[in-house]
């Protein structure tokens, strides 16, 4: 994917991938990656420009996706492919059968995501293009392979972990920590070209091949911006207000074409303490989700307190649909909280 980014924060993106001529793009993955460098006499080049967005829009989209079916297919595989070196490192005896339900898994799975998220989806099978080695029938390939797999698949939402922790950080006033809690985001490094446009003016255009190195590139850049980011007293999802004056309710329809900003104010005198309240524990639950998923993760021990990623967002499921009808009225703040706390 290539990236202008202008100076009023405007993203100008296309999408450029390539098709396998005479063969579904699906069923080809698994036998050798699809790359710029592989001979362009079997595919076509595809171009797709992609709808102008702004960095604060692009952040505050991806801190919402709910990656909780990603997750479910993630781990999947991720069985499959301990199964399959596990078996070998104890038997040495290499299961063809799991691993090419494997692949087979994966292929299906990015082929449905390309058409669900096209930018996410295309620039999840660049990664793995890059990441899985050419198939050369060896066994020292497939064994390269199987635990090449699930590393670029689980990157992007571990990612997401990190940019729902900063957004809460920077709406709570919190000092971001680079040294430690944000270090990932200085391991990144860009691909860039210098373009000349029809006025004369030089651009950079940055060319992106991971959905992970795409949204730190965004996450930086945001956070260069300064922003004020707040959470919506009405819907309960953080925003970027567009001016400097403190913003209770943001822009996004939410009820009979009307915004949080025409139905809060309505609104306010109903729930007010007890809204403030359960925006407020949803986005400390969160954090302690996210925390105990990280001691989980680092530490690769089960506990009482331990929380796989599956567990992780279907808490946040949950929760958020929680939250959700709290808002509009068909929970109890009680009850809401009970919920929310339920971990």
């Amino acid at each position: 994917m290539y990236v202008s980014l202008l100076p009023d924060g405007t993203l100008k993106r296309k999408l450029v991938h390539l098709k396998l001529r005479g063969r579904k793009l699906e069923d080809a993955l698994h036998d050798y990656p699809i790359t710029p460098d592989s001979p362009l006499s079997v595919f076509d080049k595809v171009e797709t420009r992609l709808p102008d967005s702004t960095v604060e829009q692009e952040i505050i989209e991806f801190s919402e996706l709910n990656f909780g079916p990603y997750v479910q297919v993630i781990n999947y595989i991720t069985t499959m492919s301990n199964y399959i070196l596990t078996d070998f490192n104890q038997c040495h005896v290499f299961d063809q059968d799991t691993f090419e339900n494997m692949m087979e898994t994966l292929s299906d799975f990015v082929y449905t995501f390309e058409c669900d998220n096209p930018l996410q989806g295309t620039l999840t099978r660049a990664v793995l293009d890059d990441t899985i080695p050419v198939n050369n029938g060896t066994l020292e390939h497939l064994l390269e392979a199987t635990h090449a797999v699930v590393p670029p698949l689980q990157q992007i939402v571990l990612f997401q972990n990190l940019t729902v922790q900063l957004l809460s950080d920077l709406h709570r006033g919190v000092a971001l920590d680079f040294k430690k809690k944000y270090r990932p985001l200085h391991k990144t490094e860009f691909v860039q070209t210098m373009l000349m446009s029809k006025d004369g003016h030089l651009t950079n255009r940055y060319h992106f091949r991971s959905p992970t190195s795409y949204y730190c590139f965004l996450l930086l850049n945001f956070i260069e911006r300064k922003p004020t980011v707040e959470l919506c007293r009405c819907c309960g999802r953080f925003f970027v207000p567009k001016t400097k004056r403190k913003t209770l309710y943001c822009d996004r329809v939410i009820r009979d074409k009307k915004t949080c900003k025409d139905l809060g104010p309505r609104l306010k005198h109903k729930y007010d303490a007890g809204r403030d309240k359960v925006i407020e524990e949803f986005d400390r639950a969160r954090q302690r989700m996210y925390k105990r998923y990280e001691r989980t993760r680092d530490f690769n021990q089960a506990t009482d307190k331990s929380l796989t990623s599956a567990e992780l967002y279907d808490w946040i499921t949950k929760a958020t649909d929680t939250r959700d009808q709290y808002l509009a009225g068909e929970l109890s703040e009680e009850e809401a909280l009970k919920i929310i706390n339920a971990t």
